[in-house]
Protein backbone atom coordinates (compact mmCIF):
# COMPACT_ATOMS: atom_id res chain seq x y z
CA UNK A 1 0.00 0.00 0.00
CA UNK A 2 2.70 2.60 0.26
CA UNK A 3 4.33 1.90 -2.27
CA UNK A 4 1.03 3.40 -4.37
CA UNK A 5 0.66 6.44 -2.58
CA UNK A 6 4.42 7.51 -3.16
CA UNK A 7 3.79 7.02 -6.87
CA UNK A 8 0.93 9.48 -6.66
CA UNK A 9 2.54 12.06 -4.37
CA UNK A 10 1.39 15.46 -5.59
CA UNK A 11 4.99 17.41 -6.39
CA UNK A 12 4.84 21.16 -6.31
CA UNK A 13 4.14 23.22 -9.61
CA UNK A 14 7.82 24.55 -9.86
CA UNK A 15 9.28 20.84 -10.19
CA UNK A 16 6.79 19.44 -13.07
CA UNK A 17 8.76 19.63 -16.63
CA UNK A 18 5.51 20.59 -18.58
CA UNK A 19 5.04 23.99 -16.39
CA UNK A 20 8.46 25.09 -17.30
CA UNK A 21 8.06 24.12 -21.12
CA UNK A 22 4.83 26.68 -20.98
CA UNK A 23 6.18 29.24 -19.36
CA UNK A 24 9.55 29.24 -21.28
CA UNK A 25 7.98 29.52 -24.86
CA UNK A 26 5.91 33.20 -24.40
CA UNK A 27 8.94 33.90 -22.68
CA UNK A 28 11.15 33.93 -25.08
CA UNK A 29 8.99 35.45 -27.60
CA UNK A 30 9.16 38.16 -25.57
CA UNK A 31 12.77 38.43 -25.08
CA UNK A 32 13.01 37.80 -28.52
CA UNK A 33 10.43 40.92 -29.17
CA UNK A 34 11.95 43.29 -27.10
CA UNK A 35 15.89 41.88 -28.68
CA UNK A 36 14.30 43.38 -32.05
CA UNK A 37 12.96 46.40 -31.25
CA UNK A 38 15.77 47.58 -29.46
CA UNK A 39 17.87 46.94 -32.69
CA UNK A 40 15.25 48.46 -34.74
CA UNK A 41 15.01 51.42 -33.15
CA UNK A 42 19.25 51.86 -32.13
CA UNK A 43 20.62 50.91 -35.90
CA UNK A 44 19.24 52.99 -38.84
CA UNK A 45 19.57 50.94 -42.07
CA UNK A 46 18.41 53.88 -44.17
CA UNK A 47 17.28 51.12 -46.95
CA UNK A 48 14.30 53.14 -47.84
CA UNK A 49 14.19 56.80 -49.72
CA UNK A 50 11.58 59.08 -49.79
CA UNK A 51 12.84 60.31 -53.29
CA UNK A 52 13.10 57.30 -54.97
CA UNK A 53 11.94 58.92 -58.45
CA UNK A 54 14.98 61.37 -58.31
CA UNK A 55 17.29 58.52 -57.28
CA UNK A 56 15.72 56.96 -60.43
CA UNK A 57 16.43 59.80 -62.31
CA UNK A 58 20.55 60.25 -61.04
CA UNK A 59 21.19 56.74 -61.98
CA UNK A 60 20.36 57.78 -65.72
CA UNK A 61 22.61 60.74 -64.99
CA UNK A 62 25.52 58.44 -63.78
CA UNK A 63 24.99 56.06 -66.77
CA UNK A 64 25.83 59.43 -68.83
CA UNK A 65 28.63 60.01 -67.36
CA UNK A 66 29.95 56.60 -67.83
CA UNK A 67 29.09 56.73 -71.71
CA UNK A 68 31.46 60.08 -71.44
CA UNK A 69 34.09 58.78 -70.07
CA UNK A 70 34.22 55.92 -72.67
CA UNK A 71 33.96 58.35 -75.52
CA UNK A 72 36.73 60.34 -74.38
CA UNK A 73 38.87 57.22 -74.34
CA UNK A 74 39.58 57.79 -69.88
CA UNK A 75 40.70 55.04 -67.99
CA UNK A 76 43.55 55.21 -65.02
CA UNK A 77 45.81 53.21 -62.95
CA UNK A 78 45.41 54.36 -58.97
CA UNK A 79 48.36 53.43 -56.14
CA UNK A 80 47.28 54.11 -52.66
CA UNK A 81 51.14 54.32 -51.21
CA UNK A 82 50.65 53.20 -47.89
CA UNK A 83 54.21 54.35 -46.69
CA UNK A 84 53.94 57.88 -48.02
CA UNK A 85 50.44 58.26 -46.86
CA UNK A 86 49.43 59.10 -50.57
CA UNK A 87 47.46 58.45 -53.49
CA UNK A 88 48.66 58.73 -56.41
CA UNK A 89 47.06 58.61 -60.24
CA UNK A 90 47.66 57.92 -63.74
CA UNK A 91 44.95 59.24 -66.11
CA UNK A 92 44.61 58.29 -69.97
CA UNK A 93 42.72 59.73 -72.35
CA UNK A 94 41.97 60.20 -76.10
CA UNK A 95 43.17 63.37 -78.35
CA UNK A 96 41.85 66.66 -77.49
CA UNK A 97 41.33 65.62 -73.74
CA UNK A 98 41.84 68.23 -71.18
CA UNK A 99 42.98 67.07 -67.89
CA UNK A 100 41.17 69.34 -65.41
CA UNK A 101 43.10 70.38 -62.36
CA UNK A 102 41.56 68.60 -59.29
CA UNK A 103 39.71 65.46 -59.37
CA UNK A 104 37.58 64.20 -56.56
CA UNK A 105 38.39 60.43 -55.83
CA UNK A 106 35.36 58.80 -53.56
CA UNK A 107 35.93 55.67 -51.64
CA UNK A 108 33.16 53.45 -50.36
CA UNK A 109 33.59 50.51 -48.24
CA UNK A 110 32.06 47.51 -49.34
CA UNK A 111 30.04 46.78 -46.28
CA UNK A 112 30.31 50.10 -44.15
CA UNK A 113 28.84 53.09 -45.29
CA UNK A 114 30.22 55.03 -42.29
CA UNK A 115 33.85 54.57 -43.66
CA UNK A 116 32.85 56.07 -46.74
CA UNK A 117 35.29 59.06 -47.69
CA UNK A 118 36.90 61.07 -50.08
CA UNK A 119 40.31 62.55 -51.29
CA UNK A 120 40.83 65.88 -53.31
CA UNK A 121 43.22 64.79 -56.30
CA UNK A 122 45.46 68.17 -57.44
CA UNK A 123 47.05 67.88 -61.47
CA UNK A 124 50.82 67.62 -61.31
CA UNK A 125 51.80 67.44 -64.90
CA UNK A 126 50.26 65.33 -67.82
CA UNK A 127 48.02 62.82 -66.52
CA UNK A 128 49.31 62.51 -63.37
CA UNK A 129 47.57 63.29 -60.13
CA UNK A 130 48.32 62.85 -56.28
CA UNK A 131 46.31 63.24 -53.04
CA UNK A 132 46.77 62.40 -49.42
CA UNK A 133 45.65 58.93 -48.59
CA UNK A 134 43.29 58.84 -45.18
CA UNK A 135 43.59 55.81 -43.03
CA UNK A 136 41.81 52.82 -44.74
CA UNK A 137 39.69 49.56 -42.42
CA UNK A 138 40.43 46.70 -44.96
CA UNK A 139 37.74 45.05 -46.87
CA UNK A 140 36.84 45.95 -49.64
CA UNK A 141 36.73 49.31 -51.52
CA UNK A 142 34.71 50.76 -54.67
CA UNK A 143 36.80 53.53 -56.20
CA UNK A 144 34.87 56.31 -58.10
CA UNK A 145 36.81 58.67 -59.87
CA UNK A 146 34.44 61.50 -60.74
CA UNK A 147 34.28 65.27 -62.53
CA UNK A 148 31.50 67.10 -63.96
CA UNK A 149 30.66 65.15 -66.48
CA UNK A 150 32.21 61.97 -66.44
CA UNK A 151 33.63 59.22 -63.92
CA UNK A 152 35.37 55.97 -63.73
CA UNK A 153 35.43 53.01 -61.22
CA UNK A 154 37.33 50.11 -59.98
CA UNK A 155 36.93 47.81 -56.92
CA UNK A 156 39.87 47.00 -54.26
CA UNK A 157 40.40 44.43 -51.65
CA UNK A 158 42.49 46.42 -49.07
CA UNK A 159 45.27 46.01 -47.82
CA UNK A 160 45.85 42.91 -49.98
CA UNK A 161 45.75 45.42 -52.95
CA UNK A 162 47.16 48.70 -53.54
CA UNK A 163 47.06 49.18 -57.21
CA UNK A 164 43.99 49.21 -59.23
CA UNK A 165 42.73 50.29 -62.59
CA UNK A 166 39.77 52.75 -62.99
CA UNK A 167 37.42 52.13 -66.17
CA UNK A 168 34.25 53.54 -67.16
CA UNK A 169 31.66 50.72 -66.29
CA UNK A 170 30.34 50.69 -69.60
CA UNK A 171 33.40 49.21 -70.24
CA UNK A 172 33.00 46.08 -67.57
Amino acid sequence: MTVSVALHQKRPWYREPMVWLLIAIPLAAVVMGVVIITLAVRHYDGLVVDDYYKQGLEINRSLERDHNAARYGLHGDIALLTGQSAVSLQLSAGEGFEFPLRLRLEMYHGTRQGMDTGVELRWLQGGVYTGRLPALAPGRWTLRLQHEDWRLQSELQWPRQQTARLTPQTMR
